[in-house]
């Protein structure tokens, strides 16, 4: 397979219809005309009713909505029995390690405990494992662990040249040549080679690295979902992103010739700069503008990590200006990366071979919404309640009767007001309506309904 033909299968197939999967697995199937759902909803729903947003569409928009917030309640109770606040990790030898004639196994355990407690601490893992299991409810609670280098892009990184199909330009002795900076040598001055014999790059000076642990978004993450339900079969993972375009272009993991020549792709405010439609053609934007519009500008683009191929790719939304289009990165997956640097947690697994669960929070939003529709009805009936009067025509008519100050005291007087009028039968209190003893009995029930969709004990919820 050319690079050509590499990069089109993952920008024309795996990835659109990887994210299709992954539209409809958050946003449902969709609403019919009258803004009803069709089949179940998607994860979006439930994280709506967390917040706050439980109005159905179809409600009225005069009529009141009350909330009550009890899969909020619920699952803030819920997520701290299943963290420790502060936990410890222990390390244990999974092999004698001999150095000379003694065994320190066991002292570099030790070592590698303190380390990991370290960095655990230092990145806040704790605060990024609670989000991640609160993410479980509601779709997929993703952690991503790894390190991040800071490198000195200096003159001696290497970079291969290629030509414009993107193969390697080979010197006489059958090596890449180089397009700019040096190969890795040994100690004997040779370069370096793999088990294969392909040459290595000078990767340039490593300023520093730092270790983190961290809570990633599943709405940017883009699955092998025909692989099933267990994530160490998938052939692939995508990471999707938009990073700020500048950040792109001056990130050294990248050949200098490629990440210059990267475009926007959208802005902070959309795909389209919301300032170029109210700028006229003629005018030139001023040095305070361009300042702006390059803060703003944005690059959606991918990390792929090929399994299946064992390959670390890199590909941007858009194309390389001036170039065909090609990977901003393509290379061997990373030392220690055998299955990608994420893992995934979900409480509920869907039915047969399907890699996106259904979500607990789902069923309890679904409950949760009820049950403020039927506070809601409650809320304007008690308002459609109030007291009201039948007045026969001319019962404030009459000598020393001032009509519209009677009737004001009708209407908003204190308990025991006096009211004037000409006809003592003529004023008839109006029966309120009633509600049914089945509807005043379903606020109970429906909040009975949530604690069993909920699975969720008492003492689990606080109470």
């Amino acid at each position: 397979m050319t690079a050509k033909e590499k990069l089109q299968v993952w920008r024309d197939s795996r990835i659109p219809y990887a994210k299709e999967k992954r539209r409809v697995f958050f946003e449902g199937q969709g609403k019919d005309d009258k803004g009803l759902m069709i089949g179940s909803p998607g994860a979006d729903f439930a994280m709506e009713v967390f917040r706050g947003n439980s109005r159905p569409s179809w409600w009225p928009s005069e009529d009141a909505w009350i909330h009550i917030g009890k899969l909020k309640a619920a699952i803030r109770a819920a997520v701290p029995s299943l963290l420790y606040t502060s936990p410890e990790f222990n390390v244990y030898p999974a092999a004698k390690d001999f150095e000379g004639d003694v065994d320190v196994a066991y002292d570099r355990a030790k070592a590698k405990k303190l380390w990991l407690n370290h960095w655990w601490r230092e990145g806040h893992g704790s605060q990024h494992a609670r989000i991640g299991i609160q993410n479980a409810f509601f779709n997929i609670g993703c952690a991503k662990a790894g390190y991040r280098c800071a490198f000195q892009d200096d003159e001696t990184r290497g970079v291969f040249a290629r030509d414009e199909f993107g193969n390697y330009i080979l010197d006489e002795n059958g090596d890449p040549t180089l397009e700019r900076g040096e190969y890795a040598y040994d100690e004997d001055g040779e370069i370096e080679r793999d088990e294969d014999g392909f040459p290595q790059l000078n990767p340039g000076a490593v300023q520093k690295e730092k270790w983190f642990v961290e809570v990633a978004d599943c709405r940017m993450m883009l699955f092998d979902v025909d692989s099933g339900p267990d994530f160490f079969q998938h052939r692939f993972l995508i990471e999707e992103w938009v990073r700020p375009l500048s950040e792109v272009q001056d990130d050294p993991r990248f050949p200098r010739s490629r990440r210059k020549r990267l475009k926007a792709t959208e802005t902070r405010n959309g795909i389209v700069s919301h300032r170029k439609g109210a700028q006229s053609s003629s005018a030139a934007p001023t040095s305070s503008e361009r300042a702006v519009e390059e803060d703003e500008a944005m690059i959606r683009g991918y990390d792929i990590y090929d399994f299946q191929n064992n390959e670390y790719l890199v590909l941007p939304e858009c194309g390389l200006e001036g170039q065909n289009e090609e990977f901003l990165l393509d290379g061997e997956m990373p030392p220690g990366m055998e299955h990608g640097p994420f893992r995934f947690l979900k409480f509920t697994e869907d039915i047969g071979t399907e890699w996106y669960p259904v979500p607990d929070a789902t069923d309890m939003a679904i409950v949760n919404q009820e049950y403020n529709l039927t506070r809601s009805q409650m809320f304007i009936h008690r308002d459609h309640t109030k007291s009201r009067y039948q007045v026969k025509e001319g019962t404030f008519s009459g000598e020393g009767v001032d009509a519209e100050e009677e009737m004001a005291k009708l209407a908003h007087g204190p308990d025991g007001t006096f009211v004037r009028v000409t006809d003592l039968n003529g004023i008839q209190p109006i029966q309120k309506a009633s509600l049914d003893n089945s509807f005043m009995m379903a606020v109970p029930n429906i909040a009975q309904d949530f604690n069993e969709v909920g699975g969720m004990p008492g003492e689990s919820r606080g109470v």
